[in-house]
């Protein structure tokens, strides 16, 4: 990085809006040319990159080269909404610009920025306004996030329902409603087969305990 990089709050006057446009491109260009963002462009391209979402092209057969796209929000607009982040808590002093680059590339290695590969064909339609390769990627992402909240839904109702620690019923014993606890006291004599003698039960008033012969006799 070099040292104008450094003082980047220095060249920029952040509560101009066309200086601000400036220091965001100038942070975009710094990332976009960082070691970071080619480990991640690689990456996102070779993960699962075969065909084109948007024409179908195979990267291979087509010799039709594959780009990574940030959708929905642009690296300008994630840059933009970190430097937002910064300027209302009003902490410049504190930071260097290669900071705020950090953080840009932070939420890249963690997953934390949608993309879509495409090819470089539609790639450049898509950023001409293409009205049909527009429409194609809002479809597709829209897709994406049903299928993401499909998902949540599906892994949320499948987690197990334990059961719960105390049951409500009526006991015959009782007058009052009680609440059956798996606390029991066991004979447990050698040589004799271990049995319940005693079940621990706890009413709405107290905490009692019956006797099971009494019950069974």
């Amino acid at each position: 990085m070099k040292e104008n990089d450094e003082l980047l709050w220095y060249n920029y006057n952040l509560s101009d809006q066309r200086d601000t446009v400036k220091c965001i491109k100038h942070i975009q260009k710094i990332c976009r040319d960082s070691l970071e963002y080619d480990e991640w462009q690689r990456h996102c391209k070779y993960k699962d990159a075969t065909d084109c979402p948007v024409c179908g092209d195979n990267y291979y057969e087509k010799n039709s080269k594959c780009e990574s796209h940030h959708y929905p929000k642009t690296l300008f607009e994630v840059v933009e909404e970190i430097l937002d982040e910064h300027l209302e808590k009003n902490d410049f002093d504190e930071l260097l610009g290669f900071e705020i680059c950090k953080e840009v590339m932070d939420k890249h290695q963690f997953n934390q920025v949608h993309y879509i590969n495409l090819c470089v064909h539609c790639h450049k339609k898509f950023h001409s306004g293409h009205p049909d390769v527009v429409d194609k990627i809002e479809k597709i992402f829209n897709n994406y996030i049903l299928e993401e909240k499909k998902k949540e839904a599906t892994n949320k109702s499948s987690v197990e329902v334990s059961e719960p620690l105390f049951t409500e019923n009526f006991h015959p014993v009782c007058e009052a409603p009680i609440r059956e606890t798996s606390q029991v006291i066991k004979n447990e004599t050698p040589g004799v087969d271990p049995h319940i003698d005693k079940l621990n039960i706890e009413t709405s008033n107290d905490f009692i305990e019956i006797d099971i012969s009494s019950l069974t006799s």
